[in-house]
């Protein structure tokens, strides 16, 4: 086991591919493109061609740098219409307006990070219902259902895909 930059990474022996080094999730976008000398330099000393590394630095840096996708429907469940609803997930808020009942509306965002909702829904008679639920996770797509009754905001079982 190695450790980099307060990062560990775990070299596989020769039963493996030559050289190959695994480096967890938290090695995203950001950090993988600044260690990527250093990475070249490890996979190099590994006797790995050329052309391997350029193909697994492609890969690596495409998969660490492309954001997850995620939507949710909200749909009214109560009695009176849905004036204001905001919903902040992964550093991002998206507003719906004017939702009437047993209708939905839709809202999308990008998955940047692990993250939950914030969910504030503002009825047409001033009431006021707040809650975080649910919970994303960098690395999978989200499709998920926030529904709001009269007393109450909840999120139906999230269908997931992986990247």
């Amino acid at each position: 086991m190695l450790e980099f930059s307060g990062y560990q990474i775990e070299e596989f022996g020769e039963d493996t591919a030559r050289g190959a080094i695994w480096m967890p999730d938290i090695l995203r976008c950001e950090s993988t493109l600044s260690n990527l000398p250093w990475i070249l330099t490890r996979m190099r000393k590994s006797g790995v061609p050329l052309a391997s590394i350029g193909a697994a630095l492609i890969s690596l840096v495409m998969a660490s740098c492309t954001p997850n996708k995620g939507d949710f429907l909200l749909t009214n469940k109560s009695n009176e219409t849905i004036a204001r609803a905001t919903v902040s997930v992964c550093n991002q808020t998206i507003e719906l307006n004017g939702i009437q009942p047993n209708k939905s509306a839709s809202g999308f965002y990008e998955v940047r990070s692990d993250s939950h909702y914030d969910v504030t829904v503002e009825f047409g008679s001033g009431k006021t219902l707040r809650t975080q639920i649910g919970y994303v996770t960098h690395g999978l797509d989200y499709h998920d259902e926030v529904v709001v009754t009269d007393s109450g905001i909840e999120i139906s079982d999230a269908k997931t895909k992986t990247q």
